[in-house]
């Protein structure tokens, strides 16, 4: 019932996500395993898989939580901007001028970036939970034939 977008380790990791954001049961089997016949050679590596599973994840999570990783950005270019600002506020109050201009148009502008990001968080967190409420719909129809 799922588009498959990802190849290699990335495709149990996203139906594992799947299955998580539909609230499907999750369950194992045991299978037996052998040992790897004499001189054959392992197709595995441990950085390059684990980097396709990390870039998968991360890749999920903006599809299915955007609004947790724009906020992590809101909160970190807000911050960025305020420690910024910071100081050219407390040289306004001082002497009535503005020093460094370029670095108060740059706090601002990180603000308002923090401001979109978070906003855009919002809007496509609705848009993520309605897509999955389309999806147990479906689901729901389907397992009424």
């Amino acid at each position: 019932s799922m588009p498959i977008l990802s190849g290699g380790f990335g495709i149990e990791t996203e139906m594992n996500i799947h299955a998580l954001s539909l609230s499907f049961a999750i369950g194992e089997f045991e299978t037996q395993y052998f040992e790897r016949p004499l001189g054959s050679v392992s197709k595995l590596g441990t950085f390059k898989d684990g980097t396709v599973i990390l870039i998968t994840i991360f890749r999920m999570l903006f599809e299915h939580r955007p609004l947790v990783i724009l906020s992590v950005a809101a909160v970190v270019l807000g911050l960025a901007g305020g420690l910024l600002f910071f100081p050219i506020i407390q040289t306004y109050f001082e002497t009535g001028l503005v020093p460094r201009l370029p670095t108060a148009i740059f706090s601002l502008s990180l603000m308002l970036m923090s401001l979109f990001s978070f906003f855009s968080g919002l809007i496509l967190d609705g848009i993520s939970r309605q897509r999955v409420e389309g999806k147990k719909l479906v689901l729901l129809s389907v397992g009424d034939r």
